[in-house]
């Protein structure tokens, strides 16, 4: 018979596997123009960020307004 710690592990084994089989992967092209301001998007963070859109400064300044608001 399971123990209470077996069926926790399954739990979260289960939960594991189903979060990582949903996490999509974008590999379209980035942008080369910030859809904020405007301003280049440096070559490095195009290829590190596949399918970005905003530039770096753009991007944080998102991240920290959507922090006040959640």
């Amino acid at each position: 018979m399971a123990d209470l710690a077996d069926i926790a592990q399954e739990r979260i084994d289960i939960f594991t596997t189903a979060a990582l089989s949903n996490k999509h992967v974008y590999t379209g092209e980035s942008a080369r123009f910030c859809i904020n301001c405007q301003e280049p998007i440096p070559d490095e963070r195009r290829r590190a960020i596949p399918g970005c859109s905003l530039c770096i400064d753009c991007q944080r300044e998102e991240e920290l307004q959507g922090r006040n608001f959640v």
